[in-house]
């Protein structure tokens, strides 16, 4: 099994970058081979790498990134090393939201891992980011005592 990092990724989708051409030569002649695999925090960082103005002109939009992660992810040859319960649908799903943000996206994730390993209290600096998630009790400790 052979896999990438997300900098290979983010060359090959960026025909811009100076590593556009070698990215390309590396990923293309993997597109059918069953023997390659993409790891879900690799797609995850690619996101981000996708979004932030700090690597981009002009940054991908919500709707933009999380397409190329769909189209990365549905090679029908590749391996997809996903979480546990196969929580990453949903998160991508999120990931297309306009207001979705790289942070969000990895609150969410976290949120959707608390919910599938049954936490029932979370303490959170930002309890806002994990509401509608089936967290019984979101709390923010740092605002005073912890609620029972």
């Amino acid at each position: 099994m052979e896999t990438c990092d997300s900098l290979i990724l983010y060359h090959y989708l960026n025909a811009h970058s100076p590593d556009h051409g070698a990215a390309k030569a590396y990923l293309e002649p993997h597109f059918a081979n069953p023997g390659f695999a993409l790891c879900e925090p690799v797609l995850e960082d690619l996101y981000a790498r996708l979004r932030s103005p700090h690597l981009n002109r002009n940054p991908a939009s919500a709707a933009k990134a999380s397409a190329a992660i769909k189209r990365l992810r549905q090679n029908p040859h590749w391996a997809l090393m996903d979480y546990p319960g196969g929580l990453m649908n949903e998160v991508w799903a999120m990931a297309a939201r306009v207001d979705c943000t790289p942070q969000k996206l990895k609150e969410f994730k976290w949120g959707l891992t608390f919910k599938h390993h049954r936490i029932a209290a979370l303490a959170t600096a930002q309890p806002e980011n994990y509401a509608g998630l089936g967290i019984k009790r979101v709390f923010n400790p740092l605002n005073g005592p912890t609620p029972a």
